[in-house]
């Protein structure tokens, strides 16, 4: 069955994907979004993100990921048509709704591409200030560990001397800068 993709994206903003998951029993920490234990794979620690502003999930141990379709095909077991249906059928949307639902859709991909550009120009800045791994303690810690670095595997491989505080000796009274 053909799906009119606004139909589907009335769908979504009917409801919040964590409640979606509180369906099924799985809890979210958080509002807007957070964390809860990955209801596909066992944990111990919670690592399943759910966030309801941009409609997605992404567990951390396991991979699984998708939205909220996606969520109850895994979570119930169904087919994409029974999780439409499970999440409350589309409907017929007025012209105004269509609208208001495209407006929505391209301000957040616009919102997207804004966090993925500030993104790729937080990590430009970050490797320029990085410096090549040659003659430095990751050189040495990988060397130690029997993996000399070759230009033909490590040319993309930077390294980054952090500070922090902390003590010289187990008898040290006063905290001192440390690593640098």
């Amino acid at each position: 069955m053909q799906y009119d993709a606004l139909e589907l994206e009335d769908i979504k903003a009917r409801t919040t994907l964590s409640s979606v998951f509180a369906r099924f029993g799985v809890r979210v920490s958080g509002r807007g979004y957070g964390y809860a234990s990955c209801p596909f794979h066992l944990e111990n620690t919670p690592s399943c993100f759910i966030d309801d502003r941009k409609g997605f999930f992404y567990c951390f141990g396991c991979g699984e990921h998708g939205d909220h379709f996606g969520a109850v095909m895994q979570l119930a077991g169904v087919n994409f048509s029974e999780a439409v249906r499970i999440l409350g059928g589309t409907r017929k949307l007025s012209l105004a709704e269509r609208e208001r639902l495209e407006r929505s859709r391209r301000a957040r991909e616009e919102q997207e591409l804004r966090e993925q550009r500030a993104l790729r120009f937080r990590l430009a800045i970050a490797w320029s200030e990085y410096m090549p791994i040659r003659d430095t303690l990751a050189a040495e810690y990988l060397h130690g560990r029997g993996l000399d670095y070759s230009n033909d595997w490590t040319f993309d491989l930077r390294f980054a001397m952090l500070s922090y505080r902390g003590y010289e000796s187990a008898d040290s009274d006063k905290p001192t800068m440390l690593g640098e």
